[in-house]
């Protein structure tokens, strides 16, 4: 366990999140209670089309019924609710719902927010091991690197194929391509101890055309 990690486990006992937790409920809270209204809002309005859609006028029966009981013929007639009435409601729950879209987005946003506010305290616990990590990353680039060079350099040598070679350069593909772990430029110098260790190999074996003293990178 790296001294870093050491760090963010004691540091993960002390943090507080009571604060970021309890506005991070509250908002979760209000969101589902208007996903609630929105849908109750939405169910009615598809009632109200389905009505729409089925209305065939006031009902004679209930218009008889009134009139026997007593109301005027007029008021019977009219007081069962009417096609444009329905219209009228249905028109207003559609308006509704735009403006709770409008509170649910706010809402979301406000979740988010309060997300946002927990995994913070988290990332500031977790900073020194990211910056731990970051060096460890860049020596293991630098290693990839000089595998590299040295793997590039018996290959060319033998030429013949060296196992592992390949799978370095696609390595140090991966770890330049950014350039915020490696640097390199279009050459490499190859170390003189290996190139010296070489030199001594050539100068004794007649199939050895020559030693490279620099490798370009991929």
């Amino acid at each position: 366990m790296t001294s870093a990690i050491k760090q963010l486990v004691e540091q993960a006992k002390q943090i507080d999140f009571t604060e970021a937790n309890q506005k991070l409920a509250d908002a979760r809270s209000a969101l589902s209670e208007a996903e609630k209204q929105d849908a109750a809002v939405r169910d009615e309005t598809i009632r109200l089309a389905e009505e729409i859609h089925a209305f065939e006028g006031p009902d004679p029966e209930a218009v008889a019924e009134a009139v026997l009981s007593g109301t005027c013929p007029s008021e019977a007639a009219t007081a069962s609710v009417s096609l444009r009435e329905l219209h009228e409601r249905r028109e207003a729950l559609t308006a509704s719902r735009r403006t709770i879209a409008t509170r649910l987005d706010d809402l979301r946003t406000e979740v988010r927010t309060a997300e946002a506010e927990g995994r913070n305290l988290v990332l500031d616990a977790a900073w020194p091991l990211i910056e731990e990590v970051g060096e460890r990353q860049k020596k293991a680039a630098q290693t990839l690197l000089d595998c590299f060079v040295e793997l590039q350099v018996i290959r060319s040598v033998t030429g013949r194929y060296i196992p592992g070679a390949p799978e370095a350069e696609k390595a140090v593909k991966g770890v330049t391509a950014s350039g915020s772990l490696l640097r390199v430029p279009s050459a490499v110098q190859v170390p003189s101890e290996l190139l010296a260790a070489f030199e001594v190999i050539a100068q004794q074996c007649d199939a050895v055309r020559g030693v490279p003293s620099i490798i370009h990178t991929p």
